[in-house]
């Protein structure tokens, strides 16, 4: 089925063919008669230009005397005299141009003649606005209106009813009538798509109404608010404005208890939204905790006049999101109180983050930044929250900001109240490239601890090898992380031995689905970064890390040259 757009119908006529030859005669056989265009779609009451021409074997434009003859009902025809009129005031003839005018709805054709050719151009008038009756445009919210298809034209079974882009709600609907409810602030003409012609049912149209339609506006959900400048945790009580409810699953999260973050409602404040949202049984108060650094409108999606609430809640559109016209304002809190343990680093310096005050508090899913860098590494959290060791990155510097402060019950983003840090960019070659000679990581001892170090292996065959180890000395029974990344190169990977010849490796917990290499090889068959864990009791081990990419044909062009590696070692569960 073929798909137009009412009223805006764009019939471009293609550029007229080059004359060749002379413009006073013709030397060769008409072959056919070209109309542009064919099929011609017209609005009811407006003209389309349609150019006809007489073509030759070669495709060549004839002149010709071009008349129109067999017209249809429904639409007249009327030749341009003035086309393609030269300096005499005669016409060249090299084409003609007709003027096809839609009477009523209908489809027809008409026939164009020249030089003992024929065509015909098959013609469709197509209504250009939906000239309906509608039963109110000016119903109560909640009321039913109904729309009747005017005289030559059905609904079809997708038509649908719609205002500024909103689709109103559907009761009934057959080929004559469309009943429907529209929403709130509801000011225009309505758009029903789909429309057929019944003089043409292969095709159909997007109209609108030359008629308005006008309901109650809603802008605004008033000034209740029990406390418009709450300590911080303190809730406050927004009350609808009589006949507005509002939808709770609108403000929390579907599936989840009430004292949770809400979907959608706000208060501005560092982009934290609400807790503790609590909706009264018969849907017309919300009580809520605002967050810090609030001073602003409560915005609340949901909203819905009392009388659409039963037909209409769920559907989409009808909802409304709104605002108060009073602003609620919170206690500022933009720093951590605390102190660093350090401020000016080596690499592999960890530094501690000290909170201060009780009230902030840091948790095992919070994460560091240092400046603009967010790759430093949390080795652990006090557990009561009130320090937090990391590993900076080499070569960063800047404010350190922890994602995931706890104050109130929101988690925040805030730096904390110290000088800024700076790393150094030197990081020191460690690994060594005899297994007998390795270096020892660091180790975690507590489940949920981590370790991590940066090193920056000679990775170049020309100079060193591609392979480096490290000692790892398990010093309690348990389950071992392992991840390793770098910053250039294209494959490094890992592999745990048993020994210091590494002739023998360490099974590790395989993924699902299952590595067809066998489990030894999970740091050794994934994408960056390389990560696997291993079920391990006290021994001494070796971590080999590899550059996989350096055994190539060329070793000049070995990928991790000059890459720097971090390993990082967590005890888990």
């Amino acid at each position: 089925m073929q798909r137009l757009k009412g009223r805006n119908i764009v019939f471009g006529a293609l550029a007229v063919l080059a004359c060749s030859g002379d413009p006073t005669g013709n030397e060769s056989t008409p072959t056919a008669i070209q109309s542009n265009p064919d099929p011609v779609f017209v609005t009811q009451g407006d003209s389309q230009p349609v150019i006809v021409q007489v073509l030759d074997e070669d495709g060549n434009v004839l002149q010709a005397d071009i008349t129109a003859t067999n017209v249809g009902s429904g639409i007249t025809v009327r030749l341009d005299p003035a086309y393609q009129q030269v300096t005499t005031g005669n016409p060249i003839q090299r084409g003609a141009r007709f003027f096809v005018t839609g009477v009523s709805l209908t489809h027809t054709s008409f026939t164009v003649n020249a030089l003992g050719l024929s065509q015909e151009i098959e013609v469709t008038s197509v209504p250009g606005e939906l000239d309906a009756e509608i039963t109110d445009s000016l119903p109560a919210l909640g009321d039913t209106i109904s729309i009747t298809a005017p005289t030559g034209t059905f609904f079809t079974d997708t038509s649908k009813v719609s205002f500024n882009g909103a689709e109103a709600v559907i009761t009934t609907k057959d080929a004559t009538t469309i009943t429907f409810i529209p929403m709130p602030n509801v000011d225009g003409p309505a758009l029903v798509t789909n429309v057929g012609v019944e003089s043409n049912s292969a095709v159909v149209f997007d109209l609108t109404t030359p008629f308005r339609i006008k309901t109650d506006s809603i802008l605004d959900i008033g000034t209740t608010i029990s406390n418009g400048a709450p300590a911080l945790g303190d809730p406050i009580t927004l009350t609808l404005p009589a006949g507005l409810r509002v939808i709770p699953e609108s403000l929390i999260q579907s599936g989840v208890g009430a004292d949770t973050l809400p979907r959608g409602m706000s208060v501005a404040g560092n982009g934290v939204q609400p807790i503790g949202i609590t909706v009264s049984a018969d849907s017309s108060t919300i009580t809520f905790v605002p967050p810090p650094n609030a001073d602003s409108f409560v915005v609340v999606p949901g909203i819905i006049p009392q009388r659409l609430a039963t037909c209409c809640g769920g559907v989409p559109n009808y909802p409304l999101t709104l605002g108060t016209t009073a602003k609620v304002v919170t206690p500022v809190i933009d720093s951590i109180p605390g102190n660093l343990s350090a401020t000016t680093l080596a690499a592999n310096d960890p530094v501690t983050i000290n909170i201060t005050d009780p009230a902030f508090t840091v948790g095992a899913g919070s994460s560091v930044l240092v400046g603009a860098d967010a790759t430093p590494v949390v080795l652990s959290v006090a557990g009561d929250g009130s320090s937090m060791r990391f590993l900076p990155t080499p070569g960063s510097s800047g404010v350190v900001t922890v994602d995931g402060v706890s104050i109130a019950g929101f988690s925040l983003s805030l730096p904390v109240k110290a000088p800024s840090i700076t790393v150094d960019t030197i990081v020191p070659a460690l690994g060594s490239d005899d297994p007998g000679t390795a270096p020892p990581l660091p180790m975690p001892g507590a489940v949920g601890e981590t370790t991590a170090f940066w090193d920056t292996p000679d990775f170049d065959p020309l100079t060193g090898t591609v392979d480096h180890f490290y000692g790892f000395n398990v010093p309690a029974n348990g389950n071992y992380s392992v991840t390793i990344n770098w910053d250039v190169g294209d494959d490094i990977d890992g592999i745990l031995c048993t020994d210091a010849t590494c002739s023998a490796f360490v099974p590790g917990v395989d993924t699902d689905p299952p590595n067809p290499f066998g489990p030894e090889f999970i740091m050794a068959t994934g994408d960056q970064p390389e990560t696997g864990v291993f079920p391990l009791s006290p021994a001494s081990h070796v971590l080999l890390v590899e550059d996989f990419g350096g055994a190539d044909d060329d070793p000049n062009t070995a990928p991790a040259i000059g890459a720097k590696v971090l390993i990082t070692i967590t005890r888990v569960p």
